[in-house]
This record gives C-alpha cells, structure tokens and sequence, in this order.
C-alpha cells in the first residue's frame, strides 16, 4: 500500500471525496434529462405564430437541439467536465458563466451573513437554555425559537416587509441598492447595501437559528448529563470551565454535521427570499431561466447548486473526522 494511505484519516478524506464526485455527477445528470424532458420547447419564446416551421428548424439546430438527446448530454458534459464551458444563454446571448458569477455575489453574501448569525444566535441560545433547563430562561427561548421554527420564510419576510417597511418606513423592502447609489461614497455605499439586506438576512437566518438552536440545545443538555461531566463536578473543577470548555466544546460537533445538512435549505430559502425582496442573486436568475426554458443557464445554476452543497458536506465530514477520530473507523470509513 502507499505510505501515506496507510494513514486511516487520509484514506477516509479520499474515500469521501471520490463519493462526492459520484454524488456530483449522479445529481447533474438526472437534472439534465429531467429538464430537457420537461414539456416545452425554448423557440417558441423566439417565434410568432405567423412564422414558418423552417424558422423553429433553424432556432433547434443553433442552440443544438435537434441532436438526440444523449447526444446533447455528451456534448454537454464534455465542454463542462474539459473546459468548464456552460454555454451560452438562450434568452440573453450571454455567457452562462459571466451570468452565474455576477448573481453569485448577492447570494453568497445573503447565504453567509445568514448561516452566520444563524450560528451565532443559535448556538448561544441554545447553550444559555440548556444551562438553565426547566427555568424561565428556557421556556422563553424555547417558545421564542418555535415561533420562528413554525413561520415559514417567506410569511416571516412579509410580515418583515408591512411592518420595517411599510409601517414604519425604517428599512427597504426591495433590491440591493438604491437607485442613487452611484453618487454615494464608498463608506455609504457599503452602508446602504447593509441596509438593503438586513430584512433578507433576518428573513432567511432567523429560521436556521431556531433549527440549530433545537439541536444543540438537546446535545448540550445530554453532554452536561454525561460521565465526564459528572466526574469533572466530583472533582470540583469550575462549574463555568465545565460548562464552556468541555460542555461546548463537545456539543459542537454534532452542530459541525447540521451546517452541512442545511446547506441545501439554506438555497432554497434564497431563492424564494430574493423572488419576495427582489434581489439580483442565483435564486432570482434561476426562476426567471426557468421560466423561459433556458437550459443551459438552469444547468449552470443547477451544477453551481449541487458543487456547494456536497463541497460544504465535505468540508464539514472531514473536520468532523479532524476534531473527532471517533468518527472515523478502522478502515477510513466515516460513520
């Protein structure tokens, strides 16, 4: 065996990064025949009625598809998987990358700045209600957090909208910037662009922040409840070094998993939140290609989608496998 594959850690990085590409490939794949199976045809977007069949002939064979169908599928992951080629857009004529890349800077700065107070805020709550189980603390943080567990995002974004917005006239309700934002300095502009996305963020992150909280909250209680932690009170260490170093410390990791796990939630709730606040992100480009039948730029989105969720699922198995050896059994497999 090579040297270094005698190491089970590095043999289970490898191991879940060839089921990453299988998974990768798997998922494009099946989106692809899906997509161009689905009823309707992307010409007609491009013809009138009074216009002759040869015409259409010509709009199939341009964008390619009057070729059969694995055919196209070939064509499609030979350009991508060699070249990193999308194609072009239907509908605008521009690059599917150049799209894709412009529409990916709003969603992940929304998509971040959420997971981030999302872990913030739930991670904290939790750890405050599960210190003080049973007390009032917990049951207002836990009715607090099951309001927001409850609401769906985009009734939590309305009602954001009618009352920050409307009612009180203190934040906007659409887009990422104002229409005189050219003529701000940059200080301004950055604070205007925050204003933009504190309804969105809110909208999208204080959703997550009550599923994290959940978790962790039950972790913590049943790591505090543990022997170790028994054994460390009988010892008389600290009660606030029992609670921070050893109780956090090891409730963490099971939040570690979860990121990976909502990951693919978390772009779903982007897509419906930039619809409602209008903003130019992935979610947005994707329905409108959507609805116009724009293939290739539905599977550069697509294919966008499916690398960040299983690169993030990745990441957080292998620091689960760096923090925690447990995880990992003796033939590198992660369990």
């Amino acid at each position: 065996m090579i040297p270094f594959l005698k190491n089970s850690l590095i043999r289970g990085i490898i191991r879940r990064l060839l089921s990453t590409i299988l998974t990768l490939w798997v998922g494009i794949t099946i989106c692809f025949f899906i997509i161009r199976l689905a009823p309707g045809d992307p010409t007609t977007r491009f013809l009138t009625p009074t216009q002759s069949t040869q015409t259409r002939d010509i709009l199939r064979t341009r964008f390619g598809l009057d070729q059969p169908l694995p055919n196209q599928y070939f064509h499609w992951l030979a350009r991508v998987g060699l070249h990193l080629d999308f194609g072009y857009s239907f509908l605008s004529g521009k690059s599917c990358a150049s799209i894709m890349t412009s529409a990916l800077k709003p969603t992940a700065f929304l998509t971040g700045t959420a997971l981030i107070i999302a872990l913030l805020l739930g991670i904290s709550t939790g750890a405050l209600a599960a210190i003080n189980t049973g007390r009032l603390t917990d049951r207002i943080l836990r009715s607090i957090m099951m309001v927001f567990l409850s609401v769906p995002a985009f009734w939590l974004g309305l009602i954001f909208i009618g009352f920050f917005s409307i009612k009180l006239g203190w934040l906007p309700s659409a887009q990422i910037r104002s229409l005189y934002y050219d003529q701000l300095s940059p200080l301004k502009q950055w604070l205007d662009t925050g204003k933009h996305l504190i309804l969105p963020v809110l909208t999208l992150g204080l959703p997550l922040s009550a599923n994290i909280y959940k978790y962790f909250r039950a972790e913590m209680i049943n790591t505090l409840q543990s022997d170790f932690i028994l054994a460390a009170r009988a010892r008389g260490i600290n009660k606030s070094r029992i609670i921070w170093q050893y109780g956090l410390k090891n409730s963490l990791l099971p939040v570690i998993s979860l990121i990976g796990i909502v990951i693919p939630a978390l772009l779903s709730g982007a897509l419906i939140i930039e619809v409602l606040f209008a903003l130019p992100g992935i979610g947005r480009t994707m329905v409108t290609a959507v609805f116009s039948r724009d293939y290739p730029l539905i599977m550069a989105g697509v294919s966008l989608s499916f690398l960040v969720v299983v690169s993030c699922n990745l990441l957080a198995d292998i620091v689960c496998l760096v923090i925690d050896p447990r995880a990992q059994n003796n033939s590198g497999k992660i369990i």
